[in-house]
């Protein structure tokens, strides 16, 4: 049950309760019930806080996701560029071998070790940049989710303030008319 339907039935309770005779300002007001509906107000906002606390959690799982994400990205592309440096080394071996054109051979090893070099260095940077977009994408929609959350709870808690601001001078009221009743009923 919401905080705010529990501060509904104890508002319906103030305005439904009988009037206590001759004085149509007081009322007399049902003990049990009233205290049943403090206690639920009590259980409700409790709920609501886990729940926010709850949405905090699954941003902190979230990040941690994109985190694992970007390093196994990274280790992907750190693997293909050592694949990659190894094919051109075995090809460079293989072409080392053939005597007749070893000169052309030593030139195209080089130029391919340089190229693969190059691609994996790019492969590299690519990776770590995206890496580090993700991971930026994702704790910014983490700051948001729990900004959200808190703004949810302080409205809850602002909103059960307000209520109880209000409630709070009805009952001192319908409190202190009795005592004043009682206070005439002794002196008589």
């Amino acid at each position: 049950m919401s905080i705010f339907r529990v501060l509904d039935k104890i508002e319906n309770a103030i305005f439904n309760s009988t009037p206590l005779w001759p004085f149509k300002d007081r009322i007399i007001v049902n003990r049990e019930k009233f205290l049943a509906l403090i206690e639920k107000t009590r259980k409700t906002l409790p709920e609501e806080m886990k729940q926010a606390r709850l949405v905090t959690k699954d941003n902190q799982r979230i990040i941690q996701e994109a985190r694992d994400k970007s390093e196994e990205i990274l280790r992907e592309s750190q693997e293909r560029v050592r694949k990659m440096l190894e094919g051109a080394k075995e090809e460079a071996a293989r072409l080392l071998d053939q005597s007749d054109i070893l000169t052309q051979a030593r030139k195209k090893a080089d130029d391919l070790t340089r190229q693969t070099q190059e691609e994996a260095q790019e492969h590299l940077r690519l990776a770590h940049e995206k890496a580090i977009r993700e991971t930026a994408e994702t704790e910014a929609q983490v700051r948001e989710l729990v900004l959200g959350a808190n703004e949810y709870a302080e409205k809850i808690l602002s909103g059960l303030e307000s209520e109880l601001t209000r409630i709070l001078p009805i009952i001192q009221k319908g409190r202190k008319q009795l005592q004043e009743a009682i206070k005439e009923h002794n002196d008589d």
